[in-house]
């Protein structure tokens, strides 16, 4: 295992790049049929119905965090009425999409790195997939931007005293349970951690009062021959870990994975790591540059490989 292959360009079995063309194919039918459907329901916000009702899909599509609490209008704002229905299958909805575009990023970064190791109609017909997949995604974005448009001129300048009461309830609701964790101070970007998993993981290894997970690049199943704690790693917020592609037993973490394992036993591990950045990159922008950049120009050198 090394930085660089001396022997010759990198190869993906047939078997990874099937794997990922079935995926896309997949995710195409879920996303289109979820995006349908969903396009419907927010048209069916600007039917003539109260002020109370739009309050509903305010909060449902405006702010993600909010959707992703679970948390309804209903109980942050006295006066909303019929929303409920609304304001519930909006936000599942929300989610659902928002997962299904999760999918399709850590899709993209796999396709971005393993293209020119794969066979030219294969590639083509990938490439292809992920264009038609964009072009859904684009229709739900311009749906919510729409509707966010319309419903903040609505509102005009009560958007902040009802964004800062929705944020309150949000916090409130997150105090017990498995949620607490996510209402721990988050760790300023200079403040985390980039080395071996030992020195990233756990309370030791952080500010007092803040929470952060230690996140394996590579992941960690695709370096069999590095011990777990030996592993380069680095500190992430928790709720952006969850979504870090080579997190889960999904499909597509599982093809990450797999992918990041066939580059290190052929000496591309620094380009598995880049595969990781680029993941990050469509989902967080650059949240994390700091933590690639140090994990790549100072932990897995050469020197560091050779240990192993």
């Amino acid at each position: 295992m090394g930085l660089n292959n001396a022997t010759g360009d990198l190869v993906i079995p047939d078997t990874m790049s099937a794997r990922l063309e079935e995926l896309l194919k997949k995710l195409k039918g879920e996303m289109g049929e979820a995006v349908t459907q969903g396009v419907l329901d927010i048209a069916g916000i600007f039917d003539p119905t109260p002020v109370s009702d739009l309050a509903g899909g305010l909060f449902s599509l405006w702010r993600g965090d909010f959707v992703g609490a679970g948390l309804s209008v209903v109980s942050m704002v006295p006066y909303v009425g019929d929303a409920v229905g609304k304001t519930g299958k909006l936000a599942k909805l929300f989610k659902t999409v928002q997962k299904m575009q999760d999918r399709l990023k850590s899709m993209k970064a796999i396709f971005k790195h393993i293209e020119k190791a794969i066979d030219p109609a294969t590639a083509r017909r990938i490439k292809r997939l992920i264009g038609q997949l964009d072009a859904i995604n684009q229709k739900w974005d311009s749906a919510v931007s729409a509707v966010e448009d319309r419903l903040k001129g609505l509102f005009k300048g009560r958007n902040d005293e009802l964004l800062e009461n929705a944020q309150r309830r949000v916090a409130d609701r997150n105090k017990e349970g498995c949620a607490k964790k996510h209402q721990r101070q988050t760790m300023e970007a200079e403040e985390r951690k980039t080395g071996a998993h030992r020195d990233t993981k756990g309370p030791d290894n952080r500010p007092d009062g803040t929470y952060a997970e230690s996140n394996h690049s590579p992941a960690n199943s695709s370096n069999p021959t590095v011990r777990t704690d030996d592993g380069g790693a680095f500190q992430m917020n928790s709720q952006d870990h969850a979504r870090a592609a080579t997190t889960g037993s999904s499909h597509e973490a599982k093809l990450f994975r797999g992918v990041q394992e066939e580059m290190n036993g052929q000496g591309y591990l620094k380009e598995a790591v880049e595969m990781d950045r680029t993941d990050s990159a469509l989902k967080f922008g650059d949240e994390y540059d700091l933590q690639y950049d140090d994990l790549q120009d100072n932990f897995w050198t050469d020197a560091k490989l050779d240990e192993f």
